[in-house]
């Protein structure tokens, strides 16, 4: 299988060992990033959702709209779409995963990690006009 696109995505970005979440049509996937990846869980352009690849630094947002691959990058809290985002603030929560062999509905697969019980996110929020917190964006930030 032929990955050209997501894989020269993938070198362009610098995605080796990252932690990642990646939803196709055919799976859920959690794991450690390698060069090996797309082919490896025979994921192509055709059947990605969307995948997000995050470490304590950066995370990068890859999604597909008609037919193309786009991608949104946030590094060290500056968030690029490509045009710059403002924000106030930040909220970190965790949560905690199922594990459990089968997750609404979708199988969850683990690739280069063991399962993990719980996951970090970061909110972005600003205030509006009248005071008022907005969120617009978050990040994982890793599992543990």
């Amino acid at each position: 299988m032929e990955n050209k696109k997501l894989n020269e995505i993938f070198k362009e970005l610098n995605l080796k060992e990252m932690f990642f979440i990646l939803y196709s049509y055919e799976k859920v996937v959690l794991g450690l990033s390698d060069q090996n990846l797309f082919n490896d869980l025979k994921i192509d352009d055709n059947n990605l959702i969307e995948a997000r690849f995050f470490n304590t630094d950066r995370e990068i947002y890859l999604w597909t709209s008609n037919d193309l691959i786009n991608y949104r990058i946030i590094e060290i809290d500056k968030i690029t779409f490509p045009e710059n985002f403002s924000f106030d603030g930040f909220i970190d929560e965790e949560y905690y995963l199922w594990n459990e062999e089968k997750e609404r509905g979708i199988f969850l697969n683990y690739y280069n990690l063991e399962k993990k019980e719980k996951y970090k996110i970061r909110n972005y929020y600003k205030y509006t006009e009248d005071g008022l917190i907005e969120f617009f964006d978050a990040r994982i930030l890793k599992f543990e």
